[in-house]
């Protein structure tokens, strides 16, 4: 039970920080900074509150709207109270405020919709998937994640880096392949030495397992057609030896630039940009590609377990447009497979419309490309975003 009343303050500043418009990390980045004086388990109690209140934020809305009114401060205290499931203990609200919470708690849980805190657009866009699927799903996505990095092997082995942690009294478990740990908790890694030296990178199991399912090969000329900030380029990097030939392509400039800082602290040396107009792209690597990469921009719905407030940016307007983004993406990059080669299409959906529809309709446009394999994979318990690969093929 919370007892200490500048937990609730804080907490009331994040939510009202984030409603205006600030991303989430930064806002508590933001308070971090100010309350310098704030423990360890301080911290991590007021990230468990907030991220409870970004997974389930309809559901504290609704319930501060029937009982007491919409303030930052109202639903922090119903924050606190979905997380604990018992109000602060100095909270001088009266007995009718606590008996509404209740009643009105059972009948809004009657609503899909509120019990997973998701948006309507999300609940809609899963009727395709069985019930007691969705269920476990929808379960999944709502449990916190744990941190897990991907050793450079450009840079470092496996078995030294895991000294290197174990000697520092960092807690972790070895992950599916050597260069995948799992952290026990939420440690500051990113601040460490071994981080800015580009000894290891922060990603996702299942974003590396993606990249694993694709099967590239050292000297073989691979395009990522949808780099970002090259969290996979990187990987793709490191599989490769840094040898052959990798392209990383973006429409925006700003995370091509954070790629060219990260793979220089990555030691990626093989990598290419490609600054030309766009059809002089698709012209001059027509067919000269063994593999592409297609991590789709998509609507996230696989990150909630670790970005739970991006749900509530997103409408069904934005997820139809969306699909026809990924389709033209298909259909143009597609292009600078050669004979014989791979196109790998990627997203971070669990949505059925973004995933193997959107394969399907695919290959009933172009049927120079045959279906060979793929993998969807749901939120892990622990670890793993949910994700969907497929491994299509070029026959002529």
């Amino acid at each position: 039970m919370l007892r200490h009343r500048n937990i609730h303050t804080a907490l009331s500043a994040l939510i009202d920080s984030y409603l205006g418009g600030t991303r989430p990390e930064r806002a508590l980045h933001d308070l971090f900074a100010r309350n310098r004086r704030l423990g360890k388990r301080d911290r991590d109690m007021l990230r468990h509150y907030f991220y409870t209140f970004l997974r389930y934020r309809n559901l504290a809305e609704a319930l501060a709207a029937q009982c007491a009114g919409a303030t930052s401060d109202h639903l922090a205290t119903i924050s606190i109270w979905l997380a604990d499931n018992s109000l602060p203990s100095f909270d001088e609200h009266d007995k009718h405020f606590v008996r509404c919470l209740e009643q009105k708690r059972e009948e809004l849980l009657s609503s899909p919709v509120l019990r997973h805190g998701i948006p309507a657009w999300l609940w809609e866009n899963m009727q395709d998937i069985s019930p007691a699927q969705r269920e476990e799903l929808l379960r999944r996505l709502n449990l916190p994640s744990l941190p897990v990095i991907r050793i450079n092997t450009l840079k470092m082995t496996p078995p030294r880096m895991q000294d290197l942690l174990r000697h520092k009294g960092y807690r972790f478990k070895p992950g599916p392949w050597p260069e995948a740990l799992i952290f026990e908790k939420n440690y500051r890694l990113t601040s460490t030495p071994w981080y800015r030296k580009g000894l290891f990178e922060m990603q996702d199991l299942h974003s590396q397992q993606v990249v694993k399912f694709a099967g590239v090969r050292p000297g073989q000329t691979v395009v990522d057609a949808c780099a970002g900030a090259g969290g996979k380029t990187l990987q793709l990097a490191a599989e490769m030896h840094n040898t052959g030939t990798l392209l990383a392509l973006d429409i925006d400039r700003s995370k091509l630039a954070e790629l060219t800082r990260r793979a220089r602290r990555a030691g990626v040396t093989n990598l290419q940009y490609i600054g030309l107009p766009h059809k002089q792209i698709l012209k001059q690597w027509a067919g000269k590609a063994d593999l592409v990469l297609v991590d789709a921009p998509c609507s996230s719905s696989g990150t909630y377990k670790r970005k739970p407030h991006r749900k509530w940016a997103w409408d069904d307007v934005r997820f139809r447009q969306t699909l026809r983004v990924q389709a033209g993406i298909l259909d143009e990059y597609s292009r600078l497979v050669r004979p014989g080669g791979k196109l790998i299409y990627i997203t971070c959906s669990v949505l059925p419309a973004e995933n193997r529809w959107q394969v399907r309709s695919f290959l009933e446009r172009n049927n120079s490309f045959i279906f060979v394999r793929d993998e969807p994979l749901e939120p892990g318990l622990d670890v793993g975003d949910g994700f969907y690969v497929a491994e299509l093929k070029k026959t002529d």
